[in-house]
């Protein structure tokens, strides 16, 4: 089969062909980044693989495939919709899902996407729900994202990490942030300069509580941890991750205020997450805390006292859509 002919008659690899194609539906999520519904953007006009879609079978598969690498989950149908009416979507072109929380009442079953490699949770409007939105997670989904979570504590952490027993690769963007002295969750405040990042290696890094409930992700190698922050605290975390006398993972302003004026304390409590007495994941290497200076919105201010509110349901299964 034939599937592009050069200036001198030589085909075209079908690599090439799908890689061409592929730029043609640039679909706006970075696996570095955050990917919400406000964030992802659909994959372009139709227009733009139109013509590739009626050229040959061939042309077609990889055009479709492109168009539906990246699928928002909406309402609790949409799942049965996809498999009815776009089988292959849910068997082999999908790749990235960005499954939203509709109500307590919509679970979605992802079992058939046989080829789902990330999972996108978008908690935006939802901060403080701990329902978990999926169900029966193919063993070829290695990757998930949790986005906008309000009060991430350990267990719903578990329930969602549990629910998929292939992790390798999880990132947390959150609004607030466990604290394993007091154990709430807790806005950050530091004061000084803020590094944007601080990397720990060898499995060090994580709130402990989240290390014992992760000890179960046998094949968990990374944890990114996005965090907000505001600059009207005391605590100090220094300007590099080689700078970090207190080996900073979470603990909030009012505790280090408070516990770290006992130097015996502090160290003892720093030497704690340096290894004495700290479990981690068997594989993991490296845990990234990731930070960002606080945006006041109408949304962030009321996040606290946001409770179980049913999100809008009135969305449809779509390719990525605007």
């Amino acid at each position: 089969m034939k599937t592009g002919v050069g200036p001198r008659g030589q085909q075209l690899p079908p690599e090439l062909v799908q890689a061409i194609i592929a730029q043609l539906v640039p679909h706006a999520t970075d696996p570095g980044g955050w990917t919400t519904l406000e964030t992802i953007k659909a994959p372009g006009h139709w227009s733009n693989i139109q013509s590739c879609t009626l050229a040959s079978k061939m042309l077609r598969g990889f055009s479709l495939a492109a168009w539906f690498r990246v699928l928002v989950l909406k309402e609790a149908s949409d799942v049965a919709y996809c498999t009815e009416v776009l089988p292959l979507a849910v068997e082999q072109w999908t790749r990235e899902i960005l499954c939203l929380y509709a109500d307590k009442q919509t679970v979605h079953d992802i079992s058939g996407f046989k080829r789902l490699t990330r999972l996108y949770l978008d908690f935006t409007n939802e901060p403080r729900i701990w329902m978990i939105p999926f169900s029966n997670a193919p063993t070829s989904l290695t990757e998930l994202h949790i986005g906008g979570h309000g009060w991430l504590t350990p267990m719903n952490l578990c329930a969602f990490t549990s629910s998929v027993p292939e992790l390798r690769t999880l990132r947390m963007q959150l609004k607030r942030v466990w604290c394993h002295l007091c154990n709430l969750c807790n806005k950050i405040q530091f004061a000084g300069t803020i590094p944007e990042s601080i990397i720990y290696e060898k499995g060090l890094g994580l709130p402990i509580h989240y290390a014992n409930v992760l000890l179960t992700c046998r094949k968990l190698h990374t944890v990114v941890i996005a965090v907000a922050y505001t600059t009207d605290g005391s605590t100090t975390i220094g300007s590099s991750e080689k700078d970090n006398p207190n080996f900073w993972t979470g603990e909030c302003d009012g505790c280090m205020s408070l516990m770290y004026k006992s130097d015996e304390f502090r160290e003892k409590w720093v030497s704690s997450k340096k290894g004495i007495m700290y479990a981690r994941p068997p594989a993991l290497e490296t845990v990234e805390w990731r930070f960002h200076p606080l945006m006041e919105t109408s949304s962030t201010a009321s996040d606290v006292s946001t409770s179980d509110v049913d999100g809008d349901d009135s969305g449809t299964a779509s390719s990525a859509e605007d």
